[in-house]
């Protein structure tokens, strides 16, 4: 059973596998100087080509969600995504399915969640397939782990903070048992030492996930140079694994 799996946006990712193996992948890209109605036709036609020379029997897309920013983004890839169904569509009617990214996330490759990033997963990608690729890329498994962890604690820590505010600015507004006028200043004035505090916490989180995933993104990075498995490309064999698992 052959099974395409295309994960839409201006770069199209797609690959072909069957029965667990990778027979084909690569990206579909067209000119910035297209206009949009030449740019949609030439995934259509794009897509048709590779259906035709390595005919598959079912195809996987990613669904579009709504969670993207700028409406003017959100419209390019719906109708990215309406192509991608419709070229489907063309050549193999109700064999084409959709899937949000939290779903074939869960249900595709093992070790991938609903918040992996690129780099996660064209990681995990590869080490399903079998896909040789040079470098310790192991040590980055216990590394994920530890600065995961840091984050984590940093963040709990905030909502800690987060949590004592309220509950202080709760406390100025009781009227039962209200705070005399020597604890109220006591309470307002740690209220904004323990806001300043929460501040400078979450600027510090931010700057370490910022770090975190600035170095994780190197090896998405590496793993293309190597492979030729982009982030678009892990994303659409990821998406084909999806229904592959639902069809067995």
């Amino acid at each position: 059973m052959k099974i395409i799996g295309l994960d839409p946006a201006k770069t199209i990712g797609w690959s072909v596998i069957e029965d667990g193996k990778i027979l084909e992948f690569g990206k579909i890209q067209c000119s910035n100087g297209f206009t949009l109605p030449q740019r949609l036709n030439y995934y259509h036609v794009e897509i048709g080509r590779i259906m035709d020379r390595l005919r598959p029997d079912h195809m996987a897309v990613e669904d579009l969600i709504m969670g993207i920013s700028g409406v003017k983004v959100l419209a390019l890839l719906a109708r990215i995504n309406g192509v991608c169904i419709q070229a489907g569509f063309d050549k193999l009617k109700d064999n084409v399915h959709t899937y949000v990214p939290t779903t074939w996330k869960k249900h595709s490759i093992p070790n991938i969640k609903g918040d992996s990033p690129k780099w996660k997963i064209q990681l995990e990608t590869c080490r399903y397939f079998g896909v040789e690729i040079s470098g310790n890329y192991d040590k980055y498994d216990e590394w994920e782990k530890r600065k995961f962890s840091e984050i984590e604690k940093l963040h709990d820590a905030t909502q800690e903070l987060r949590s004592d505010i309220n509950k202080m600015k709760v406390s100025i507004k009781r009227k039962r048992d209200p705070l005399n006028e020597t604890q109220l200043a006591e309470t307002v004035n740690k209220i904004k030492q323990t806001t300043d505090r929460h501040q400078q916490m979450k600027m510090v989180l931010k700057e370490l996930k910022k770090a975190v995933d600035k170095e994780l993104s190197q090896i998405g990075i590496d793993i293309d140079a190597q492979t030729g498995i982009s982030g678009d490309i892990a994303d659409s064999m990821c998406i084909a694994v999806c229904l592959q698992n639902e069809l067995v």
